[in-house]
């Protein structure tokens, strides 16, 4: 495990650095099904409709019954439902795209990250976003409605420590949502040590469902709903790890590794069904109780 004062050195040339908005997005179907899932997220969780490309009624009731435009809608908000003017934290922000995307659904937001490009690209934007260790910022008590960490926990040295302070700076009633890699999914089972969810040395730990439950009740946490969660990238880029090629056979090595992590996310929706543990990621959503004093 790198010592704290190296692990910056990890994310010298991390994606993190750049917004996916600097980035070409593909027209036609991705932009429809993005539509589609933010008219979805609007339906499950309280908040305004975009104001244009809709879809009948009838018919976005009907698509968001399939379980990927669903889980996609979930994704898009992390399971937050709509609170005007509540105060959201996000720890590994990043460049800032996705408290981005919250600030215009109505959330006062603020963002911490470790890396430093990323962090003055998160600002250029006109984000609240600082530097460093959570525990270093020194929010005060009760100041969140809600905290989320994106692929975040895995990365930290003391899980339950990390926890700990966000269950801190949470107020009564407050909300967190965290995602990380599965320990225990049919994804790592097929790939082992090619599976994209270890990344070392950046993962410092991998959980399983039931370990995330024990990190989190050890940090305070109540009513702790854990669901299965698929990443299609974990597989893509598991697969293009596998087989690593020469540079002129990377586009059909591409496209064959597209076919297999979309073939196999699809039976992993249908496999989790059966046995949750079996989906390559985990979400954590959790609640700081109410009347609960501050852990230490």
């Amino acid at each position: 495990m790198p010592v704290p004062e190296d692990i910056g050195k990890a994310y010298a040339y991390y994606y993190t650095h750049t917004s996916h908005g600097s980035r070409k997005r593909s027209e036609g179907q991705a932009g429809i099904l993005s539509s589609l899932k933010r008219r979805c997220a609007a339906r499950r969780y309280g908040y305004p409709p975009p104001t244009t490309g809709g879809l009948p009624d009838f018919a976005e009731k009907l698509l968001c019954l399939i379980p990927q435009v669903r889980a996609g809608a979930d994704g898009s908000v992390r399971f937050l439902h709509a609170m005007d003017r509540g105060h959201l934290l996000d720890v590994g922000c990043g460049s800032g795209d996705w408290i981005l995307g919250m600030q215009g659904l109505g959330w006062r937001v603020v963002g911490v990250d470790l890396d430093e490009s990323a962090v003055k690209v998160a600002r250029s934007r006109g984000l609240t976003v600082h530097c460093g260790m959570l525990a270093a910022q020194r929010f005060q008590t009760s100041t969140f409605d809600a905290v989320t960490l994106n692929h975040v926990i895995e990365h930290v040295p003391d899980p339950v420590q990390t926890l700990r302070e966000c269950f801190r700076i949470l107020k009564p009633g407050g909300t967190l949502v965290l995602f990380t890699p599965n320990a225990t999914s049919l994804g790592h089972r097929i790939y082992q040590e090619y599976w994209r969810g270890l990344e070392p040395p950046r993962h410092l730990h991998i959980f399983s469902m039931q370990s995330l439950q024990r990190v989190l009740a050890a940090a305070g946490f109540q009513r702790i709903r854990l669901r299965p969660w698929v990443a299609d990238s974990i597989i893509y880029e598991s697969e293009l790890m596998r087989t690593p090629g020469q540079t002129q056979e990377m586009v059909s090595q591409r496209r064959r590794a597209k076919l297999i992590s979309l073939l196999f996310t699809t039976a992993e929706f249908l496999a989790m069904r059966w046995n949750p543990s079996l989906a390559d990621c985990v979400a954590a959503v959790a609640t700081k109780p109410v009347g609960d004093q501050p852990n230490g």
